[in-house]
């Protein structure tokens, strides 16, 4: 009889969800965290002529390029905030 049959499906299902007895979950492993020492990787280095240079972005604006820009204005709102917080978050 398919009402049987359904009743046992539901019973079969509800033993599943339910939480298991008896058998304990195995411990968590520790996780080995690297310790970067970032004092040693803050070493003086040069910095092109342009940070130098007040007026260098008067100068030398910066340009998208055509495919990059119909691409960007196409994104919607939504779209071009993800890709913002991508670009940021790889920085």
């Amino acid at each position: 009889n398919m009402a049987d049959f359904a009743n046992e499906l539901l019973k079969i299902t509800a033993e599943q969800k339910g939480p298991m007895r008896g058998k304990k979950p195995p411990p968590k492993r520790q996780r080995e965290d690297h310790v970067i020492d970032v004092d040693i990787m803050e070493q003086p280095f040069p910095l092109p002529r342009c940070f130098g240079s007040r007026d260098f972005l008067e100068k030398n604006p910066p340009m998208v390029a055509v495919v990059e820009k119909s691409l960007i204005l196409d994104m919607g709102p939504t779209a071009r905030q993800q890709e913002l917080t991508q670009d940021l978050t790889a920085m």
